[in-house]
């Protein structure tokens, strides 16, 4: 989880252990500050029924500070945070005034930040024992770019929790002010992936005897981020980002919650949950490939940059020439990253580092901050390339210099004649006249058809040689239809398995559409899945709170309470002084 420094008293150099110093200015109008990511963090001051800022002050980061059971991470103390004192605003008696709003804004989108509550609340006594104790109240009234929920992450003793208030389960009359009675300390989660959200103080007044003048509030805050850190070897660097809406693969999820840092860091080697690539994917470089293709899974709501980096050389670190980038666009699901192999690959096990963030200066370095994305690490293999042999270049044949041979003129035959055609004769059939009617008698023409005459057809001739030509040319058409169709039919073999081979490769796109869509749904599914489980987690734990009779609210977390009679208690109250409040 990654500290953020909002707010100080002018301008407070500090340094982290990267080394590299940062300014933070508070004001009674505006703190800002940057967290070791990159992320920008501006808070807003509104003053609400007449409201001063008494003085802005800054809590600055401590990291030998204790840890504290009512924060988390448990060393949110080691962060800076601001502390406000809001004078002078119209106390309602024994009842509830609104005091200011505070706006948190980012200058990325970050998912789920936590802010740290810490010595709220405010009390005053004057010299004739008149007293007014100012319990702290947090309301939640705005966020983008959807409105958040709050969630208890820890502490807030004597307080309850709500989706949108944090408030005393009661108030009394009070001697004593602790962490719990009447100040108020613990760490909310804003739930959300959001750039803004906006809270408003208010003041629970509890009075004694009479006006004791001096009406104020102390205000603390600290916030953190949650981070994503590699977990190559040691020996790669560490690799740390802010996660937002830009991620690698379906989902990330955060690393190192209980502890916050001013550097990166990573995990142990091997352990983070990535989900850029399948569960028992192999990734490796065979062969004598001259160039390596690897189509990363993105989530990408604005355009985003994506950078790899494999050890090509096996040395244990990733070198520039090792790199390969590319742009995501807005809305992609994939982006293809291609690296230009060496030739000075070392054949073993080595590493690959995925790196995504919404601008170049993220993804530049293979490790250090970088204010948005995700980093991934992989296990990668690397082949034993193959000899190449050299072709043999083809032997140089010289032109010959000796006399060109004589050549002898082609010898020309004479043509040969072609022996005359004889056309058959014509052979002259003899005219049959037939007898005329009157001379056939009656008689004649009712005999049947065998006892008539028949007629004689002559024989033909033996054909000339004309006739033999036709028959020449009468076999080379049948034979050219036979190669015709002989064609026709391999053509139509060769359209079949065209057809036949589009549909194997149409069967094959489809299959693995499918099988793409199905690893998406199962990813989606189990994201729903995880998201249904910390929704039950949550409704459980407000259940047990409900249930515990320590965790008595009121019918309205700003209704006025019946006052009960004051304890006694050897603590001595913090007062209307100059001193910052601590519990």
């Amino acid at each position: 989880m990654t500290a953020a420094f909002v707010g100080a008293a002018g301008i407070v150099p500090l340094a982290y252990a990267g080394g590299s110093p940062a300014a933070f200015i508070n004001s009674s109008t505006e703190a800002t500050g940057d967290t070791p990511s990159g992320v920008l963090v501006t808070i807003r001051k509104t003053m609400l029924n007449g409201t001063r800022v008494g003085s802005a002050r800054v809590s600055p980061s401590d990291p030998a500070a204790p840890a504290d059971e009512y924060l988390s991470p448990v060393n949110a103390k080691a962060d800076a945070g601001i502390i406000d004192r809001y004078e002078d605003f119209r106390v309602n008696v024994n009842g509830w005034s609104d005091v200011a709003e505070l706006t948190f804004t980012f200058s990325r989108p970050v998912r789920d930040p936590r802010l740290h509550v810490f010595g709220t609340g405010g009390a005053a006594e004057d010299a004739f024992g008149r007293r007014d104790d100012y319990w702290a109240g947090v309301e939640l009234v705005g966020g983008a770019p959807t409105m958040p929920r709050f969630s208890n992450a820890a502490g807030f003793p004597g307080y309850v929790v709500t989706d949108t208030t944090i408030a005393p389960e009661r108030v009394t009359r009070t001697t004593p002010t602790t962490c719990g009675v009447v100040y108020t300390c613990g760490t909310v989660q804003v739930n959300g992936t959001i750039t803004s959200f906006t809270i408003r103080l208010r003041a629970r007044n509890v009075r004694t005897l009479g006006d004791a003048g001096g009406a104020h509030l102390w205000g603390a805050f600290k916030l953190s981020l949650y981070e994503d850190d590699s977990d190559a070897p040691t020996s790669y660097g560490a690799a740390t980002h802010t996660i937002t809406d830009a991620f690698i693969g379906q989902d990330t999820t955060a690393d190192n919650v209980d502890t916050l840092s001013f550097d990166p860091r990573a995990l142990r080697q091997n352990s983070d949950t990535d989900d850029a690539l399948p569960q028992g994917t192999s990734l490796g470089l065979q062969g004598n490939a001259t160039t390596y293709s690897l189509i990363v899974p993105v989530r990408a709501r604005s355009a985003a940059e994506l950078a790899g980096w494999i050890d090509f050389d096996r040395n244990g670190r990733f070198d520039a020439e090792e790199r390969a980038h590319a742009q995501v666009e807005h809305g992609a699901d994939f982006e293809r990253l291609t690296w230009n192999v060496p030739s000075t690959v070392v054949p073993g096990s080595t590493w690959l580092r995925l790196r995504m963030a919404a601008t170049s200066a993220g993804v530049e370095q293979p490790t250090g901050w970088a204010d948005s994305g995700e980093v991934e690490d992989y296990p990668f293999g690397l082949a034993r390339r193959e000899a190449v042999t050299p072709k043999a270049e083809p032997p140089t044949i010289e032109p010959p210099t000796a006399e060109p041979p004589m050549v002898e003129p082609p010898r020309v035959s004479p043509p040969r004649a072609e022996p005359p055609r004889i056309s058959p004769p014509t052979v002259e059939r003899p005219r049959q006249e037939r007898p005329r009617e009157d001379d056939r008698s009656r008689a004649d023409r009712r005999r049947p058809d065998a006892d008539r005459p028949k007629r004689e057809i002559p024989k033909p001739d033996k054909p000339a040689r004309g006739g033999v030509r036709r028959d020449h040319d009468d076999r080379h058409k049948r034979a050219e239809g036979r190669d015709n169709r002989a064609d026709s039919r391999r053509e139509q073999d060769d359209e079949a398995k065209r057809r036949r081979a589009d549909a194997e490769a149409k069967a094959r796109r489809e299959r693995a559409d499918a099988e793409a869509k199905a690893r998406r749904e199962r990813a989606d599914a189990d994201a729903a899945a995880r998201r249904e489980r910390a929704d039950a987690d949550a409704a459980a734990r407000r259940e047990r709170a409900e249930a515990d009779p320590r965790a008595r609210s009121l019918d309205s977390p700003w209704e006025q309470s019946e006052l009960t009679p004051p304890s006694d208690t050897e603590y001595t109250p913090f007062l209307d002084t100059e001193e910052i409040p601590d519990y």
